[in-house]
C-alpha cells in the first residue's frame, strides 16, 4: 500500500509525468474514474439521458476523489486497517486537497482535450450498481436488460 500511495497511480499523466507522457496514456485509471463517477453520481450513475459536460468535469471534484483514494490507501498503509478517526489533522487534509486541486486545475488548462476525455471516461465509466434488497423483480429485470445488475 505505502508503494501504491507514493507512486499514485490513479494520477497517471497528472502530476509528475511529462506533458510528453499524455499522448502515451490517459490521464487517471479506472480507480480514479470509478471513484470520481460515485462522487459525482453517487452508486446509480449519470441519468439516461445525461451527456458529459462539454469541458469536462471541475477538476475540485476529481481532486475530492483522489483525496479519497489517498485516504483509503493510508488507512490500510501499514497493512492493517487504521480508522480515520476525529482526530485527524483537518488542516493537513485541507492542504492536501487544496493542492490537488491547484495540480489538477492547471492540468485541465493546459490539456483541455485530455481533460474531457478524462471527463468523458468518468461519466461513461461502466459501474454496475448493485441493486438494493427493496429493488422490484421489475428494475432488476430493466437493469438486466440495460447491462447493470
Amino acid at each position: 500500500m505505502k508503494d501504491i500511495l507514493h507512486r499514485k497511480p490513479f494520477l497517471q499523466g497528472m502530476i509528475g509525468t511529462p506533458s510528453v507522457e499524455l499522448d502515451r496514456h490517459p490521464l487517471g485509471d479506472n480507480v480514479l474514474w470509478e471513484v470520481t463517477h460515485v462522487v459525482l453520481f453517487g452508486h446509480g450513475g449519470p441519468g439516461i439521458t445525461g451527456t458529459p459536460p462539454l469541458c469536462g468535469f471541475q477538476a475540485d471534484d476529481v481532486a475530492l476523489a483522489a483525496f479519497f483514494i489517498i485516504l483509503a490507501l493510508d488507512e490500510w498503509s501499514d497493512g492493517l486497517m487504521k480508522p480515520i478517526t476525529l482526530n485527524l489533522d483537518l488542516l493537513n487534509d485541507d492542504l492536501i486537497l487544496r493542492d490537488l486541486g491547484l495540480k489538477l486545475s492547471a492540468i485541465k488548462a493546459k490539456h483541455e482535450d485530455e481533460w474531457v476525455q478524462l471527463s468523458t471516461d468518468i461519466f461513461f465509466f461502466n459501474h454496475r450498481a448493485l441493486p438494493s434488497q427493496n429493488t422490484t423483480d421489475l428494475t432488476r429485470g430493466a437493469m438486466d436488460i440495460l447491462g447493470i445488475s
